[in-house]
């Protein structure tokens, strides 16, 4: 009896333990961070270590800074700039891995070479993410909020 009852437990297991797997293959995570976001705050530590946000403003008061990212994982980065000229656009594309909360960002500099630039991810929803990453140039750890927009 002890042998019957332990050949059922054992095919009970199997049995389950399969259609668990089964349930795992059918479910496919919806990737949040493919979409289009502009910038609408950024931020700065202060000497407490804290980080303080003020709204983004681009030097163009109509247009902001953004980032697109595909599903094919290519990307698009909008920046604006203020210039003796006036406010100068730079647009920056390339292709992009996002794994363990970091987006690392590839594309072809001025000088032709392959550059690699990533941003921390902090938070993401769907609507919403916070990234931090080192500017290189003013050597400032730089937070941002984001809003996902319509396209």
């Amino acid at each position: 009896m002890k042998k019957i009852n332990l050949i059922v437990i054992a095919a009970l297991s199997v049995f389950l333990y399969s259609c668990e797997e089964d349930d795992k293959a059918s479910f496919k995570r919806e990737n949040f961070l493919v979409g289009k976001w502009n910038v609408t705050q950024v931020g700065e530590l202060n000497s407490q270590n804290k980080v303080n946000y003020n709204d983004y403003v681009s030097c163009d008061a109509t247009i902001g800074e953004s980032f697109t990212f595909t599903e094919e994982q290519t990307y698009t980065e909008s920046m604006y700039n203020a210039t003796e000229d006036g406010c100068t656009n730079k647009i920056v594309t390339g292709d992009f891995k996002f794994e363990n909360s970091n987006i690392l960002m590839n594309y072809v500099g001025n000088d032709q070479k392959v550059a690699e630039h990533g941003k921390r991810v902090i938070a993401l929803t769907y609507e919403q993410m916070e990234i931090v990453y080192t500017d290189s140039i003013a050597n400032k750890i730089i937070f941002k909020k984001l809003i996902k927009v319509a396209e």
